[in-house]
């Protein structure tokens, strides 16, 4: 009697806990920002991290998600290359966003690979879905399969729903690179730590696994007053795009998906999503049809729920 009892409380505290922490995770206060200096530093990101795991909080003038440690098997089953270089570094950990009149900033943690180019970020903005808006791209985002570039896209074979469309997709890999294309897969900013990077767009990190991006408003515009998007999703750094997923896990390419890890396979090379539930991210980076051509959009994953909302203070 006394184990009955003892069980039917801890389901009634974890319903209570799952309650409340999904709506402490939608209704937060606006972020009301400061400045970051993008550097190997990362002490002036101020706020407090939540205590529990798949849970946002608005601290210190940043929004705040805290994503599960060890859930970066993509759709349930994806497994590292066996190259020690990459050591579950697409386990992500946490994502931070904040702004002031210039510059959105975000900070990014990973777990920390044993490579510095090993791990790799893509981040969609949607910056009028939370209006009703759609308007952007639902392909995150890719180019002609012929011509393979860092520069032209992230190859991660995955979308958004029509009402997640993203104005802006942003790549970080190899910690100080990036790109930023807009909605028509134009690349509108670059970082490769050379003379001709654009201006004010910033990327550094912190032994290795804690990446700092500055992101200038002249570039991406003003959230102030706004509520943006943001779509998350970590995976493995190929020749400025992400690594392929192959059927066969092998030294370069990771295991559990379809295929033998050519180019365009429609499985998402995606390990982890900032998702509220390691459910939700199974569940859509399981969502692509695997009789799919290489390539073909029709059949790419699709996010629906794993996004983070942001609402910034006028």
């Amino acid at each position: 009697m006394k184990l009955k009892i003892v069980v039917g409380i801890t389901f009634f505290l974890n319903l209570v806990i799952i309650f409340f922490g999904l709506a402490y995770a939608e209704e937060l206060e606006p972020v009301t920002g400061h400045s970051i200096t993008v550097n190997k530093n990362v002490g002036d990101w101020m706020g407090t991290s939540p205590l529990e795991d798949n849970l946002a909080v608005v601290s210190g003038g940043e929004f705040i998600f805290k994503d599960a440690t060890g859930d970066d098997t993509g759709d349930g089953d994806y497994e590292y290359p066996t190259n020690e270089a990459f050591r579950k570094c697409a386990d992500l950990r946490e994502f931070r966003v904040t702004f002031d009149k210039d510059n959105l900033y975000f900070l990014v943690r990973f777990n920390r690979p044993a490579q510095s180019w090993a791990p790799y970020c893509l981040i969609g903005i949607d910056q009028d879905g939370a209006s009703g808006g759609n308007s952007g791209t639902v392909v995150l985002t890719k180019s002609d399969l012929d011509f393979i570039s860092e520069d032209e896209g992230t190859y991660a074979e995955l979308k958004v729903a029509p009402e997640l469309a993203c104005e802006y997709v942003v790549a970080i890999f190899s910690c100080y690179r990036g790109r930023i294309w807009n909605a028509e897969g134009k690349l509108v900013a670059y970082r490769d730590g050379k003379e001709d990077d654009t201006p004010g767009f910033l990327i550094d990190d912190i032994n290795l696994s804690s990446v700092e991006v500055a992101i200038p408003q002249s570039i991406i515009g003003n959230p102030a007053g706004k509520t943006w998007r943001f779509v998350v999703a970590t995976g493995l750094e190929e020749h400025g795009h992400l690594r392929e997923i192959a059927e066969t896990t092998t030294e370069w390419h990771g295991g559990g998906g379809i295929g033998t890890g050519e180019e365009g396979e429609v499985d998402p090379d995606i390990y982890d999503l900032a998702a509220w539930s390691i459910e939700t991210q199974e569940e859509e980076l399981s969502s692509f049809n695997p009789d799919g051509d290489p390539g073909d959009e029709d059949s790419f994953a699709i996010i629906k729920d794993s996004y983070l909302e942001v609402i910034f203070a006028k």
